[in-house]
């Protein structure tokens, strides 16, 4: 097997364990803002949460087409 593969199968693994472990204090800090809207500048985490699952799902995805496409 290649390094490539590794990499990916590390990649996806690991930022999925991380997303998962972080899920619950941004879902937390979510509610409190929810709860108490005057404090809106709090939700900052919230939305960077967002961007990096995004990020993280969209390099995923590419190393996993790079990979397969890379087989012949």
């Amino acid at each position: 097997m290649d390094l490539l593969l590794w990499f990916t199968i590390a990649f996806v693994v690991i930022g999925f364990i991380v997303l998962m472990v972080i899920r619950k204090s941004v879902k937390n800090r979510l509610e409190f803002v929810k709860n108490n809207p005057e404090r809106e500048g709090e939700a900052k985490p919230v939305i960077w949460f967002v961007w990096a699952a995004t990020i993280w799902g969209v390099v995923s995805m590419a190393l996993i087409v790079t990979w397969f496409s890379g087989i012949s």
